[in-house]
């Protein structure tokens, strides 16, 4: 909040036309498969992949200078995740009025201002076809694309570009959960015990083989 009160004193940022119940602050919580992070060494892999994710993270929030915090934090499994606190802010153009003396500045921009908007920030963008045209519906409507969809879009786009390239987006529109650390080592165990098994019973067939030769 003093961070907060700072900026707008400063005129970093403005709350003009800002509720007094409003949001002033949002969060941004960066997250992939826990299983990710595990087949590629763990904690330090985690700790350059997620200092690439905040840079992603500054993009999205529009400049370092929104940005109050940001931790990489590991539950109690090991799961690893990047916690951005950040301001939602947008440009925003103030237009001279009609109560202007001056008649040939009604309409043109009197200032551009960083407003402190949480809607405004996370506003539904519409969705466009492969030729840059908006996709309308069948009654004409254009077809709106959720932000968060699109947040996802950017933090997957952001990462491939930085290269990692082996990295997969989720299904859109999926509630399927990602498999823990602890689920993941098991299916790897579940998987080498398989393994072992008939391995054993490899060896159990040649040790009765072998047994045959040697009674001859």
């Amino acid at each position: 909040m003093e961070m907060f009160d700072q900026m707008v004193e400063s005129g970093a940022i403005s709350t003009r036309g800002l509720k007094a119940d409003a949001e002033k602050f949002g969060e941004l919580v960066f997250d992939v498969n826990s299983a990710y992070f595990y087949n590629h060494g763990g904690y330090d892999f985690a700790k350059k992949f997620y200092a690439d994710a905040y840079k992603a993270a500054v993009s999205i929030a529009g400049g370092e200078q929104y940005i109050l915090s940001a931790v990489m934090h590991a539950d109690e499994r090991n799961h690893y995740h990047l916690h951005v606190v950040y301001i939602p802010v947008v440009e925003k153009e103030v237009r001279w009025t009609k109560r202007c003396k001056d008649p040939t500045l009604v309409g043109t921009v009197k200032e551009r201002i960083h407003q402190v908007s949480m809607s405004k920030k996370w506003a539904s963008q519409p969705a466009i076809d492969e030729d840059g045209q908006p996709l309308l519906t069948k009654s004409g409507k254009p077809v709106l694309k959720k932000s968060y969809s699109v947040l996802q879009d950017d933090f997957f786009n952001a990462m491939r570009s930085a290269g990692y390239t082996d990295l997969e987006r989720g299904e859109r529109g999926s509630s399927e959960e990602h498999l823990t650390v602890t689920q993941f080592k098991v299916e790897r165990e579940q998987e080498r015990l398989e393994g072992l098994t008939e391995q054993t019973a490899q060896k159990a067939q040649e040790a009765t083989v072998l047994g045959k030769k040697i009674e001859r």
